[in-house]
C-alpha cells in the first residue's frame, strides 16, 4: 500500500486557470485580458497559493516522517559510501599512508570516484593493503573495477595503488516517499488480535533491502504437503526479484517475532524459479528501427517479468501467481515500442501456458535462467 501524499495542486498554472475560473463565474460577462490588472493580480495570487500549497505538502510529508522515525523507530536508510580494497607500494617498509590519502578510479559511468583513507597506515613492507571509502556517500561509488588507480595526494611514499576487487557497498539516500510506503506498510501492520498472512508481508517489506514479500499462510517448508496451524512462511525477495541475504531473513524473522501472537511460528524461505525461453519473430512499425524494436521487445519482457505478481495499485506487492498465460506473453511482445506485428512466438518451445513450480513461484529473470531471443524484419 504506497504513501499517498495531501491532495492540494501544486501546480501554478492548475492554480491561476481555478482563480480565473472562479471569477468568470462570479462576474458574469467578464473575460479575461492578459493585459488587464485583474488578470495580472490573478495570476500573482495562483503562484503564492501554488507555493504556499507545495509548502503544505512538503510539511505534511516531513512530518510524517518525523512520526514514522521517533515514535515507530522505522527511520529511512541514510547514504552510504561504497569501498574498495586497495594495494599502494610505498617506497620502503615504515612508511606512512596518511589520513585522507586518496586516490581515483573510473566509475561505471565513466566519471572519477574519489576513494579516501579514513585513518593512517604504516606499511611492515613495500607493499600494504587498505580499505578506502567513497568521498561521496551513494551509488556512483560503486562498480569501480579492479585494476590501477590515480593517487591524487601528493606524497613521495605513495608510488602507485592497485585495486584488488570492485568497489561495492554504496547506497543512495532512501527518497522521502520511497521511505513514506515502507512507513505506511510497517504501521498497516500494527493492528490488534491475530497476524494475517497480508500482515507479514507488509512487515517483511518494512525490513530495509526487501523489496516486496510473498506470505505463505499455514505454510512449514519441513512438511510443505501438510497445512500448519499458526505458521506463516514469508518469501522476501530484492528489487530484481532475488533472494535477499541470509541476514536480511534473519532481520525479517527477529521483526515478525515481536509482533507475533503466542504459539505463532514464522519461517523464512526463497522463492522457486522456473527458466523461460521466449522466441519470437515480428514485423517492425516502417520507419522503426529493427535493432532498436528488438532491444525494445526485450526490455519489455524483462520489466514484464521483473513485476510478476504485482498489482496495478501497488507496484509493491506481490501476489502468487503461478501461471504465465502465452497471450499475456504476447500481448506485452505485440506492445513494444515499434512492433507493427508478431509473425511467431513461443514460450518454452510451444503456444501454451507454463505453470510456475514451486509454493512460492516466480519466472526466472532475463539473464538469469529466462532469456528472450528473436529475429525483426
Amino acid at each position: 500500500m504506497p504513501y499517498t501524499p495531501p491532495q492540494i495542486d501544486t501546480d501554478p498554472d492548475a492554480v491561476i486557470v481555478e482563480v480565473l475560473d472562479a471569477m468568470a463565474d462570479r462576474m458574469p460577462g467578464w473575460v479575461a485580458d492578459e493585459s488587464a490588472p485583474e488578470v495580472v493580480l490573478a495570476e500573482e495570487i495562483g503562484r503564492e497559493l501554488a507555493a504556499t500549497n507545495q509548502l503544505a505538502v512538503d510539511s505534511v510529508t516531513a512530518a510524517f516522517a518525523a512520526f514514522g522515525e521517533t515514535v515507530f523507530g522505522v527511520p529511512a536508510i541514510p547514504a552510504a559510501s561504497a569501498t574498495i580494497p586497495v594495494t599502494v607500494t610505498v617506497t620502503a617498509a615504515g612508511d606512512t599512508l596518511p589520513a585522507g590519502f586518496t586516490v581515483l578510479g573510473v566509475g561505471a559511468d565513466g566519471r572519477d570516484v574519489a576513494f579516501n583513507l579514513p585513518a593512517a597506515v604504516t606499511a611492515s613492507s613495500t607493499s600494504v593493503t587498505v580499505t578506502l571509502v567513497a568521498a561521496t556517500p551513494g551509488t556512483a561509488g560503486n562498480g569501480v573495477p579492479a585494476g590501477p588507480l590515480t593517487i591524487a595526494t601528493a606524497t613521495a611514499t605513495a608510488l602507485s595503488a592497485t585495486a584488488t576487487a570492485e568497489s561495492t557497498g554504496g547506497v543512495d539516500e532512501e527518497p522521502i516517499l520511497t521511505y513514506l510506503d515502507r512507513l505506511v506498510a510497517y504501521t498497516s501492520s500494527l493492528r490488534p488480535g491475530g497476524v494475517r498472512a497480508a500482515d507479514v508481508a507488509a512487515l517483511a517489506r518494512t525490513v530495509p533491502g526487501v523489496d516486496r514479500a510473498l506470505a505463505l499462510d499455514l505454510y512449514d517448508p519441513a512438511t510443505p504437503a501438510t497445512p500448519a496451524e499458526r505458521t506463516v512462511t514469508v518469501v522476501p525477495i530484492t528489487a530484481t526479484n532475488t533472494p535477499v541475504a541470509a541476514g536480511i531473513s534473519d532481520q525479517v524473522l527477529a521483526l515478525l517475532g515481536q509482533y507475533r501472537e503466542v504459539n505463532f511460528r514464522f519461517f523464512a524461505a526463497a522463492p522457486t524459479y522456473t527458466n523461460l525461453t521466449i522466441a519470437y519473430t515480428a514485423v517492425a512499425e516502417t520507419g522503426a528501427s529493427p535493432t532498436a524494436v528488438q532491444a525494445a521487445i526485450a526490455a519489455a519482457v524483462t520489466k514484464w517479468l521483473l513485476a510478476w505478481g504485482t498489482t496495478p495499485g501497488d507496484p509493491d506487492a506481490w501476489v502468487n501467481t503461478p501461471t504465465v498465460r502465452f497471450l499475456d506473453l504476447a500481448r506485452v511482445v505485440g506492445s513494444a515500442d515499434g512492433v507493427a506485428y508478431i509473425a511467431s512466438l513461443t514460450l518454452n518451445g510451444g503456444t501454451s501456458d507454463v505453470t510456475l513450480s514451486g509454493a512460492a513461484p516466480l519466472p526466472a529473470p532475463i539473464g538469469a535462467g529466462s532469456g528472450v531471443s528473436g529475429t525483426v524484419s
